[in-house]
């Protein structure tokens, strides 16, 4: 997430939720332990518009993950759960 906030294209593998974070235009997700995995990106990378990916990265940050965002919906992830 640090680096979708920085507007960086990001390569994550397909262990725990790492993968949530990504969309295709943003992104990459490889096989977690596989070499051949990504390998087998890197021709995709070399061809992929960085500079799109980076600005799609960034709105995908402010978008999912804004601090303000974070505080309504933890507020309300509690107030949801709160016995009356």
């Amino acid at each position: 997430r640090e680096m979708l906030a920085c507007g960086l294209p990001i390569l994550v593998s397909d262990y725990g939720f790492l993968s949530n974070n990504v969309t295709k235009s943003c992104g990459w997700v490889v096989a977690a332990g596989s070499v051949d995995s990504i390998r087998n990106i890197i021709p995709q990378i070399q061809k992929a518009d960085m500079q799109a990916m980076g600005s799609a990265a960034r709105a995908r940050a402010i978008e999912n993950y804004d601090l303000d965002r974070f505080i309504v919906n933890t507020y309300n992830a509690y107030k949801e759960l709160s016995w009356q």
